[in-house]
């Protein structure tokens, strides 16, 4: 779901050991514990998600 919402980022994650990482260019980096916990950041960053068409849909 992260790779349709911030098609623009790379992820790579361990999720055994809660480490979640997303990487644009050179100069954005973030850590999480969680893929939850990372989007959370992203969004906190200043990015914003794409419709992706899945899930709940806001009334």
């Amino acid at each position: 779901m992260l790779r349709a919402e911030f098609p623009d980022v790379a992820f790579t994650a361990d999720a055994t050991a809660g480490r979640w990482f997303a990487v644009r260019g050179k100069d954005f980096f973030v850590r999480a514990v969680s893929g939850i916990d990372l989007r959370d950041k992203l969004i906190a960053a200043g990015l914003r998600p794409r419709e992706t068409g899945v899930g709940p849909v806001a009334q």
